[in-house]
């Protein structure tokens, strides 16, 4: 044996080393997004049956500030109950836009994190504007059942003033730093090659969908920014089945031939 075939094997176990752990590394991130789309998913979907269910609770829809705000003070706990779910719905996708900033993290990139920063911002004025909703909005719908005429009328005006800003900041601001995140964080998505392509690419439809209703909203297009919003998150709830599945399939796959592979090279 040569001075030089240790020096070799100690290098070549050292590069097996590496592979193995980018192939462990590789593997959890893909667990990550795989638990992140289920909480997403669900967390949407709850949203989703319990906007549903208040809607047609309160037949709204022929929709006017006053039957909201009739709806709101005879159910205010149904209301809360919406505003709740709306709010861990922001809070689910928090976890999945976090595992997709983990799952391709770019050293020495500043875009990532840029992107993230923004996802933040538009957190925390979607929650701001829920819990102005569930608290402040359901305290002034229930104040508007005095017997004074002046006290609904003043109650009325203030409520509509609460919903148009919050709907404006959701809807404008919140959303739209929500789709610019999405686009930059996708990208992200793009480099995990061992998800279909197709579903990858698919993401862009939910954020161009979501930029859509946040333009709508600022040319005042409320009702037609509100449907394109639900149609929004329904096709992210199915994007997320997709990627789920996508992923427990690969996993089936090692499972079955017994092996863990790295990802794959695009041609």
């Amino acid at each position: 044996m040569t001075e030089k075939e240790p020096v070799d094997m100690v290098k070549k176990a050292a590069l097996e080393a590496a592979a193995s752990n980018a192939k462990s590394t590789s593997d959890q991130a893909l667990k990550h997004i795989q638990n992140a789309c289920l909480v997403a998913g669900t967390g949407h979907t709850l949203a989703v049956l319990a906007s549903i269910y208040n809607f047609r609770a309160g037949d709204l829809s022929d929709f006017t500030v006053p039957r909201l705000m009739s709806f709101v003070s005879i159910h205010p706990h149904l209301w809360q109950t919406n505003c709740l779910a709306l709010m861990v719905a922001s809070l689910s996708l928090l976890w999945f836009m976090l595992s997709l900033y983990r799952a391709n993290l770019r050293l020495g990139s500043i875009r990532p994190v840029f992107c993230l920063c923004l996802f933040f911002i538009g957190l925390t004025i979607n929650l701001s504007c829920f819990t102005t909703l569930m608290g402040t909005f359901m305290d002034v719908s229930i104040q508007s059942l005095s017997d004074d005429s002046l006290t609904r009328s003043v109650m009325r005006m203030d409520a509509w003033r609460i919903l148009n800003q919050s709907a404006g900041q959701i809807f404008l601001l919140g959303n739209g730093l929500y789709a610019l995140a999405g686009f930059g964080l996708t990208d992200l998505l793009t480099e995990t090659r061992e998800i279909s392509f197709w579903i990858r690419k698919s993401g862009y439809l939910v954020w161009s969908l979501l930029l859509l209703s946040c333009l709508m909203t600022f040319f005042s297009l409320l009702p037609q920014a509100i449907v394109t919003f639900f149609w929004t998150i329904v096709l992210f709830i199915v994007w997320t089945v997709l990627i789920y599945v996508n992923i427990d399939g690969l996993f089936q796959k090692r499972k079955q031939t017994g092996t863990t592979t790295g990802p794959a090279k695009e041609n």
